[in-house]
């Protein structure tokens, strides 16, 4: 006789033991979800308040540790969002889940569909926000 069929008991054992690589994949861009999540009333504020001018605020390292495997997390980037879109693909983790925290919130995607957004966060956990929309120049009225 040949070899028994695995048991759905060693199926199981053996998928926690080596996920699928997609499976790996899609929970590692999601690993800081949940930190972008507690920060995102603020970061909304913010957004509005740059109509003014430039935001700035120093998230908790910490918070970044917790999601990282690594004892000092490398957390850096800097975006541009425009009428709610990246203006160019970005890979980075942190982007992935900013942006999917984003999307996932109505009222921030409909501050985000307003203008243009540059985005950056430092390696010192400062995050940095400015709207650079262009200012509307006024069409001269024909006599």
């Amino acid at each position: 006789m040949g070899r028994n069929k695995p048991g759905i008991m060693e199926i199981k054992a053996h998928l926690r033991l080596n996920p699928p690589s997609v499976l790996r994949s899609i929970t590692h861009s999601f690993m800081y979800n949940h930190t972008w999540k507690k920060y995102l009333p603020v970061i909304r504020l913010l957004l509005k308040k740059s109509n003014q001018e430039d935001q700035q605020m120093t998230l908790n390292r910490t918070d970044f540790e917790r999601n990282s495997k690594m004892r000092k997390p490398v957390c850096s980037f800097n975006v541009e969002i425009i009428k709610g879109r990246l203006d160019r693909v970005n890979t980075d983790v942190q982007v992935k889940s900013l942006m999917a925290v984003f999307t996932e919130d109505s009222a921030t995607m409909g501050i985000l569909r307003q203008g243009h957004y540059a985005i950056h966060l430092n390696s010192d956990f400062q995050l940095s926000i400015r709207n650079t929309t262009p200012a509307e120049t006024p069409v001269p009225e024909e006599a």
